[in-house]
Protein backbone atom coordinates (compact mmCIF):
# COMPACT_ATOMS: atom_id res chain seq x y z
CA UNK A 1 0.00 0.00 0.00
CA UNK A 2 1.26 3.47 -0.79
CA UNK A 3 2.56 5.54 2.08
CA UNK A 4 0.81 8.84 2.87
CA UNK A 5 3.00 11.84 2.18
CA UNK A 6 2.71 12.96 5.79
CA UNK A 7 4.02 9.60 7.05
CA UNK A 8 6.86 9.68 4.55
CA UNK A 9 7.90 13.08 5.83
CA UNK A 10 7.77 12.03 9.46
CA UNK A 11 9.87 8.93 8.87
CA UNK A 12 12.33 10.33 6.32
CA UNK A 13 14.78 11.07 9.16
CA UNK A 14 15.06 8.88 12.23
CA UNK A 15 15.40 11.86 14.55
CA UNK A 16 12.95 14.27 12.93
CA UNK A 17 11.13 16.27 15.58
CA UNK A 18 7.40 16.90 15.62
CA UNK A 19 8.17 20.57 15.06
CA UNK A 20 10.13 19.72 11.92
CA UNK A 21 7.33 17.48 10.66
CA UNK A 22 4.75 20.18 11.33
CA UNK A 23 6.87 22.68 9.44
CA UNK A 24 7.13 20.34 6.45
CA UNK A 25 3.35 19.95 6.36
CA UNK A 26 2.95 23.71 6.64
CA UNK A 27 5.18 24.18 3.60
CA UNK A 28 3.09 21.64 1.65
CA UNK A 29 -0.22 23.27 2.55
CA UNK A 30 -1.93 25.08 -0.36
CA UNK A 31 -2.34 28.87 -0.24
CA UNK A 32 -5.52 29.99 1.52
CA UNK A 33 -7.22 31.27 -1.66
CA UNK A 34 -6.61 28.01 -3.52
CA UNK A 35 -7.80 25.99 -0.53
CA UNK A 36 -11.04 27.98 -0.39
CA UNK A 37 -11.58 27.46 -4.13
CA UNK A 38 -11.06 23.72 -3.72
CA UNK A 39 -13.50 23.63 -0.81
CA UNK A 40 -16.06 25.54 -2.89
CA UNK A 41 -15.66 23.06 -5.74
CA UNK A 42 -16.24 20.16 -3.37
CA UNK A 43 -19.47 21.76 -2.17
CA UNK A 44 -20.71 22.03 -5.75
CA UNK A 45 -19.73 18.55 -6.96
CA UNK A 46 -22.01 16.41 -4.82
CA UNK A 47 -22.56 12.64 -4.57
CA UNK A 48 -24.67 11.19 -7.36
CA UNK A 49 -23.63 13.76 -9.96
CA UNK A 50 -22.09 12.81 -13.30
CA UNK A 51 -19.13 15.02 -14.12
CA UNK A 52 -17.17 15.17 -17.37
CA UNK A 53 -13.43 15.83 -17.17
CA UNK A 54 -11.61 17.35 -20.13
CA UNK A 55 -8.26 18.82 -21.09
CA UNK A 56 -6.61 20.36 -24.14
CA UNK A 57 -6.03 18.84 -27.56
CA UNK A 58 -3.12 16.39 -27.70
CA UNK A 59 -3.29 15.77 -23.97
CA UNK A 60 0.04 15.54 -22.16
CA UNK A 61 1.07 14.08 -18.82
CA UNK A 62 -0.19 17.08 -16.88
CA UNK A 63 -3.64 16.88 -18.39
CA UNK A 64 -4.03 13.10 -18.38
CA UNK A 65 -2.56 12.66 -14.92
CA UNK A 66 -4.77 15.40 -13.50
CA UNK A 67 -7.88 13.90 -15.08
CA UNK A 68 -7.13 10.40 -13.79
CA UNK A 69 -6.29 11.59 -10.28
CA UNK A 70 -9.39 13.80 -10.09
CA UNK A 71 -11.53 10.91 -11.30
CA UNK A 72 -10.28 8.81 -8.38
CA UNK A 73 -10.93 11.63 -5.92
CA UNK A 74 -14.45 12.21 -7.19
CA UNK A 75 -15.23 8.49 -7.03
CA UNK A 76 -14.35 8.53 -3.34
CA UNK A 77 -16.85 11.35 -2.89
CA UNK A 78 -19.59 9.40 -4.67
CA UNK A 79 -19.37 11.48 -7.85
CA UNK A 80 -19.45 9.67 -11.19
CA UNK A 81 -17.04 10.94 -13.84
CA UNK A 82 -15.97 10.30 -17.38
CA UNK A 83 -13.10 11.69 -19.39
CA UNK A 84 -14.06 13.49 -22.59
CA UNK A 85 -11.07 14.91 -24.47
CA UNK A 86 -11.00 16.52 -27.93
CA UNK A 87 -8.30 14.12 -29.13
CA UNK A 88 -7.67 10.43 -28.36
CA UNK A 89 -6.21 9.39 -25.03
CA UNK A 90 -2.44 8.85 -25.54
CA UNK A 91 -1.40 5.20 -25.60
CA UNK A 92 1.56 5.95 -23.33
CA UNK A 93 -0.85 7.02 -20.57
CA UNK A 94 -3.33 4.14 -20.84
CA UNK A 95 -2.10 2.75 -17.51
CA UNK A 96 -3.61 5.80 -15.80
CA UNK A 97 -7.09 4.57 -16.75
CA UNK A 98 -6.78 1.42 -14.66
CA UNK A 99 -9.21 1.14 -11.81
CA UNK A 100 -12.45 1.70 -13.69
CA UNK A 101 -12.01 5.20 -15.10
CA UNK A 102 -14.37 5.80 -18.03
CA UNK A 103 -12.64 7.31 -21.06
CA UNK A 104 -15.30 8.44 -23.54
CA UNK A 105 -13.35 10.71 -25.88
CA UNK A 106 -14.11 8.51 -28.90
CA UNK A 107 -17.78 9.52 -28.63
CA UNK A 108 -16.88 13.12 -29.38
CA UNK A 109 -19.10 16.02 -28.26
CA UNK A 110 -22.02 13.66 -27.62
CA UNK A 111 -20.10 12.31 -24.61
CA UNK A 112 -20.95 15.60 -22.89
CA UNK A 113 -24.68 14.85 -23.10
CA UNK A 114 -26.37 14.06 -19.80
CA UNK A 115 -23.64 15.44 -17.56
CA UNK A 116 -24.31 17.54 -14.47
CA UNK A 117 -21.05 19.51 -14.63
CA UNK A 118 -17.83 19.85 -16.61
CA UNK A 119 -14.34 20.28 -15.15
CA UNK A 120 -11.68 21.45 -17.62
CA UNK A 121 -8.09 20.87 -16.54
CA UNK A 122 -4.78 22.42 -17.57
CA UNK A 123 -6.31 24.92 -20.01
CA UNK A 124 -8.58 27.96 -19.84
CA UNK A 125 -8.99 28.97 -23.49
CA UNK A 126 -12.05 27.36 -25.08
CA UNK A 127 -10.31 27.08 -28.44
CA UNK A 128 -7.91 24.55 -26.91
CA UNK A 129 -10.72 22.04 -26.37
CA UNK A 130 -10.85 21.72 -30.15
CA UNK A 131 -13.83 19.78 -31.47
CA UNK A 132 -15.59 20.13 -28.11
CA UNK A 133 -15.53 23.94 -28.15
CA UNK A 134 -19.01 24.56 -29.57
CA UNK A 135 -20.53 21.97 -27.25
CA UNK A 136 -18.76 23.49 -24.24
CA UNK A 137 -19.95 26.98 -25.17
CA UNK A 138 -23.55 25.74 -25.28
CA UNK A 139 -23.58 23.76 -22.03
CA UNK A 140 -26.30 24.67 -19.55
CA UNK A 141 -24.56 22.94 -16.64
CA UNK A 142 -21.84 24.31 -14.34
CA UNK A 143 -18.37 24.51 -15.88
CA UNK A 144 -15.21 24.71 -13.77
CA UNK A 145 -11.60 25.29 -14.75
CA UNK A 146 -8.52 24.05 -12.87
CA UNK A 147 -5.51 25.61 -14.53
CA UNK A 148 -2.24 27.45 -13.95
CA UNK A 149 -1.73 29.23 -17.27
CA UNK A 150 -2.14 32.91 -18.02
CA UNK A 151 -5.72 33.56 -19.16
CA UNK A 152 -6.26 32.92 -22.87
CA UNK A 153 -7.85 35.28 -25.37
CA UNK A 154 -11.11 33.29 -25.43
CA UNK A 155 -11.61 32.11 -21.84
CA UNK A 156 -13.94 29.27 -20.99
CA UNK A 157 -17.07 30.63 -19.36
CA UNK A 158 -17.02 29.20 -15.85
CA UNK A 159 -19.38 28.85 -12.93
CA UNK A 160 -18.70 29.70 -9.28
CA UNK A 161 -15.89 29.66 -8.22
CA UNK A 162 -15.64 31.98 -11.23
CA UNK A 163 -11.84 32.09 -11.55
CA UNK A 164 -9.68 29.13 -12.54
CA UNK A 165 -8.41 27.23 -9.52
CA UNK A 166 -4.66 27.59 -9.57
CA UNK A 167 -2.51 30.57 -10.40
CA UNK A 168 -5.35 32.94 -11.26
CA UNK A 169 -7.37 32.03 -8.18
CA UNK A 170 -4.60 31.97 -5.61
CA UNK A 171 -2.08 34.38 -7.16
CA UNK A 172 0.51 31.68 -6.48
CA UNK A 173 1.84 29.53 -9.32
CA UNK A 174 0.92 25.85 -9.18
CA UNK A 175 0.91 23.29 -11.94
CA UNK A 176 -2.45 21.63 -12.46
CA UNK A 177 -1.34 18.24 -11.02
CA UNK A 178 -0.13 20.07 -7.91
CA UNK A 179 -3.58 21.59 -7.48
CA UNK A 180 -5.14 18.12 -7.72
CA UNK A 181 -2.78 16.89 -5.00
CA UNK A 182 -3.83 19.94 -2.98
CA UNK A 183 -7.45 18.87 -3.49
CA UNK A 184 -6.61 15.41 -2.17
CA UNK A 185 -5.19 17.01 0.95
CA UNK A 186 -8.05 19.47 1.47
CA UNK A 187 -10.65 16.73 0.90
CA UNK A 188 -8.53 14.28 2.91
CA UNK A 189 -8.62 11.66 0.18
CA UNK A 190 -6.09 9.53 -1.66
CA UNK A 191 -5.32 9.96 -5.36
CA UNK A 192 -3.28 6.77 -5.74
CA UNK A 193 -4.41 3.19 -6.30
CA UNK A 194 -3.04 0.97 -3.48
CA UNK A 195 -2.38 -2.60 -4.64
CA UNK A 196 -4.71 -4.07 -2.04
CA UNK A 197 -7.61 -1.72 -2.75
CA UNK A 198 -8.86 1.15 -0.67
CA UNK A 199 -7.23 4.53 -0.55
CA UNK A 200 -4.84 6.31 1.77
CA UNK A 201 -4.97 10.03 2.58
CA UNK A 202 -2.34 11.86 0.59
CA UNK A 203 -1.43 14.14 3.49
CA UNK A 204 -2.62 15.15 6.94
CA UNK A 205 -4.21 18.49 6.08
CA UNK A 206 -7.81 18.88 7.24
Amino acid sequence: MSTPISTSLMTSGEHATQEQSDRMLELLAPPVARRHAIESLAALLTPGMTVALSTHINADGDGCGSEAALAHLLAQRGVNSRIVNPTPWPVMFEFLLEGGIEEASARGPSALDGIDALVVLDINDVRRVGSLADKVRGLKVPVFVIDHHVAGDVPIETSSPSKPIGKNAAMHAARTPTTIVDAAGVWYLGCTRPKNGGSSPSRDIV
